[in-house]
C-alpha cells in the first residue's frame, strides 16, 4: 500500500505485514497513523515510516532523534523484538505516529476515537458531528474552569502525578527516560554517562500542562537511582540562574551550586549564567 506525504494533523490506515513489533502488533492488524511536526514525536512513539529500501510501510519504536547541520531531524528507530537493530531514518520518509491498532480480529473504529480526533470527517460516527463537536466544547470550558480553581492543582497532583508511567532507553553513551500521563507524553530527562567530569542530567523538562503534579521529581529521582545503580560517586547538572522553581527542585533532593557558567549568546538574546550543580551520591 502507497502513503501519500500529509500535511499535519491528518490522519493515515493502512494493514501491517510483518512481526518486528512483536505482540504488541502483528501481521494483519491496521494502524491509523497521525501526521505531527518532526519536534512533535517523543521517545517511545511508535512511528510509521516508508522504508527507503523495501519501499513499503513500517512501524517501528522512536529510540532516539536528533537535528543534523541542516537543521533537519533523523530519528532512530528499532523493532521491539529487535530494539537493537535500530536504523537512521531521515524526516521526509516518517509518515506519522500510531494513534490506534485495530486487531485483526476486530477492525471497527472505537466512537471515543472517532469523537477525541475529530475523525467524523473522515469516517461515519453513529454520534453525529455537531453534537460531538458542542460536547468537546463543553469539556474543555469545564476543564478550564475546574484548572482556575486554586485548589484544582493538589487535587491534580493527586490524581494525574500517580498515574504517570515512566519508560526508559539504556543507550551506549546516555540513558533516556520519558513519562507519560494516560499515554500523552508529560516529560523527559537523560543522563549522560561520559560527560567531562562525570554522569550528567541533561534535556530534564516537564510540559508546562504537566507541571506542579510531582512528575519532575520523580523523573529526577530515577535518573539519580540509576546514576547510583552505576557506582557514581557524583552528579551534575546546569541550571539557568533565573530559573528558580528548577533550583528549588534540584536543592530540595541534595544539589549544591559549585560554580557560574556564561553561556555564549547563540541560542538567547543575551549571555546565559548557568548554574554548574553537584551532588554527592552515596558509596
Amino acid at each position: 500500500m502507497t502513503l501519500m506525504i500529509a500535511s499535519p494533523n491528518t490522519f493515515m490506515r493502512f494493514t501491517t505485514d510483518g512481526s518486528s513489533m512483536g505482540d504488541f502488533i502483528q501481521a494483519g492488524d491496521e494502524l491509523i497513523a497521525k501526521r505531527l511536526f518532526s519536534q512533535d514525536y517523543h521517545l517511545g512513539d511508535v512511528l510509521v515510516f516508508m522504508h527507503p529500501e523495501l519501499e513499503k510501510p513500517v512501524a517501528h519504536r522512536l529510540r532516539w532523534k536528533k537535528k543534523t547541520g541542516q537543521s533537519e531531524w533523523v530519528f532512530c528507530l528499532s523493532g521491539d523484538s529487535h530494539p537493537l537493530r535500530y536504523e537512521w531514518i531521515h524526516e521526509d520518509f516518517i509518515r506519522g505516529r500510531v494513534e490506534l491498532i485495530l486487531k485483526k480480529s476486530s477492525k471497527k473504529l472505537p466512537a471515543e476515537f472517532i469523537v477525541k480526533n475529530n475523525l467524523y470527517t473522515h469516517w461515519i460516527s453513529f454520534i453525529p458531528h455537531w453534537i460531538a463537536h458542542q460536547l468537546k466544547i463543553l469539556l474543555i470550558q469545564g476543564l478550564e474552569f475546574f484548572q482556575s480553581l486554586p485548589v484544582s492543582r493538589h487535587i491534580l497532583g493527586k490524581m494525574l502525578g500517580s498515574k504517570a508511567r515512566f519508560t526508559h532507553y539504556d543507550h551506549l553513551s546516555h540513558l533516556a527516560v520519558e513519562a507519560k500521563v494516560f499515554g500523552k507524553y508529560a516529560g523527559r530527562g537523560h543522563l549522560v554517562f561520559n560527560a567531562s567530569e562525570g554522569p550528567e542530567i541533561v534535556n530534564l523538562e516537564v510540559r508546562s500542562r504537566f507541571q506542579g503534579l510531582g512528575i519532575g521529581k520523580k523523573l529526577l529521582h530515577f535518573l539519580i537511582n540509576e546514576a547510583k545503580s552505576r557506582k557514581a560517586t557524583r552528579l551534575f547538572l546546569s541550571v539557568w540562574n533565573q530559573s528558580t522553581p528548577a533550583l528549588h527542585l534540584y536543592e530540595s533532593v541534595g544539589f549544591r551550586a559549585i560554580r557560574e557558567e556564561m553561556l555564549p549568546s547563540v541560542r538567547w538574546p543575551t549571555p546565559r549564567c548557568m548554574i554548574k550543580m553537584e551532588l554527592q551520591l552515596a558509596s
